[in-house]
Formats: C-alpha cells, sequence, structure tokens
C-alpha cells in the first residue's frame, strides 16, 4: 500500500490527464481485494485492472511503452477527448468502437404487456452468460462473471423459445435513471418483435424513468431501432482503445 498512498499524494495534487471517472476509494478497495496493480513512472501512474483495462494518470504527456492493454474513454468535452485520444495513439493505442450516448425523454408508443418476456431466474445464469457472449466480445465488452450475472438477475429480461433464451435485455439502476447495458435477440424467431418487447417490457415496468445507453455508432440497425422508440442523441461518448 505504500505505493498507494504515493499515488494518493499526487491524486490531490492533481494530474494533466486522466481516463478514470471512478473515484480515490474505488481504487483503495479494489487494491485491498488484488483486483488492481499499480505501477509507476516518475510522477506518473498507471493501474490495470483484472480484465486488463488501464487507468493512467499522468503528469506527462509522451510515449511510456505502455503494456498490452484496454482502455476506456467517456466524455463529451471535445476537448478533453482529443487530448485522451491523442494520448493513446501516442502511446501505440487504436480505436477499437466508438459509441454515442442515446436517451429516452418519452417513448413514441404506448408500453403493453408481452406475456412471452419474463425476468430471468437463476437457472437461466450459465445460459444466459453464453447466450451474450455470441454477440459482445467477452474481452473489453461483456464481461461479467456467473457470480455478477447472478446478482443482476432482477435487471435481466429474456425470451425463450423452446426452452431456449432466444433474446435477452440487461440492466442497471443508476441514480437518476436506468443504463440498459446489453440487448440482444436471435434470428428467425416465432414472434418478430422481440427486441421492442424487452425494451417495451422495461419501459413498462419503470414508467416515469429516464432510460440512457451507448450504441455503436458504426450499428444504424441499432440507431435506427432506438430513433424509431423515441431515444435521442446526446453529447456524450464512449470508447474503447487497445494495443496490441
Amino acid at each position: 500500500m505504500r505505493q498507494f498512498e504515493e499515488f494518493k499524494r499526487f491524486y490531490y495534487e492533481g494530474f494533466k490527464l486522466s481516463n478514470h471517472l471512478e473515484n480515490l476509494s474505488f481504487f483503495e478497495e479494489e487494491l485491498k481485494l488484488q483486483n488492481i496493480t499499480i505501477l509507476q513512472n516518475g510522477e506518473n501512474f498507471f493501474l490495470y485492472d483484472r480484465h486488463n483495462f488501464l487507468y493512467y494518470f499522468v503528469r506527462e504527456v509522451r510515449d511510456f511503452k505502455l503494456q498490452k492493454s484496454f482502455v476506456k474513454i467517456l466524455g463529451k468535452n471535445p476537448t478533453y477527448l482529443t487530448q485522451n485520444e491523442e494520448f493513446l495513439k501516442l502511446n501505440g493505442f487504436n480505436i477499437l468502437i466508438k459509441h454515442a450516448q442515446m436517451q429516452l425523454l418519452s417513448p413514441t408508443f404506448t408500453p403493453q404487456n408481452y406475456s412471452f418476456i419474463e425476468e430471468a431466474k437463476n437457472e437461466d445464469i450459465a445460459e444466459l452468460r453464453e447466450f451474450f457472449s455470441q454477440f459482445f466480445d467477452t474481452t473489453y465488452l461483456f464481461l461479467f462473471s456467473l457470480k455478477e450475472l447472478e446478482d443482476k438477475l432482477h435487471q435481466c429480461l429474456i425470451y425463450k423459445e423452446k426452452g431456449r433464451i432466444c433474446g435477452g435485455l440487461l440492466y442497471t439502476n443508476i441514480l437518476n435513471g436506468l443504463y440498459i447495458d446489453f440487448i440482444a435477440v436471435r434470428e428467425n424467431l416465432a414472434h418478430k418483435n422481440v427486441a421492442f418487447a424487452l425494451l417495451n417490457t422495461l419501459i413498462k415496468r419503470h414508467p416515469k424513468t429516464q432510460l440512457k445507453l451507448f450504441v455503436d455508432k458504426l450499428n444504424q440497425k441499432a440507431v435506427r431501432f432506438y430513433e424509431k422508440a423515441g431515444f435521442s442523441y446526446t453529447k456524450n461518448e464512449f470508447n474503447f482503445y487497445f494495443k496490441e
């Protein structure tokens, strides 16, 4: 913890550039749980979590010969986003995916009940993880362990066909609303509106709650789906980078 104490001293003094959103207590707790390792280079600090995501805190903008890892950047200030992207390029990182935030202030439809949508149960956990893993990269996007999925069962809606999970929606409660984490549906199903039914059911259950999500800008099918439901863009971006 001696190294963390030094990091904390510099943290309060301030850094020129950082990609973190979490507070200091988060890093202290993760370090105690041995979920994070700290590397120091002069007055610059690099924290790597168990999924190999990098949190950097730098006072110099230069090439640090950083190790292979992933980086997340969340923000809406163009200067902040540009400065971080330039730092990452300097250090050999390439863009993996760019997300734009969308929010739903008022749906374009009246929510109704869909009897074929249900809440996930304990016996669905393993299949649920396998299902979402077919749609989302498990190295940097879909990172839920079985235990973490178990804790989120009350925040997971599913559709089953012939006893098999064929559609799912995972969401997270936040202070001022809900975040849709993941939504996925198989093709060629008996019901042709499963994705809409999942979204509709979530809105029906939380009628006065603001919904937000991040969508891949290049996934025009998803963008059109959300726009049709009444979602609109905000200024926030959530981007992933990777160094091989």
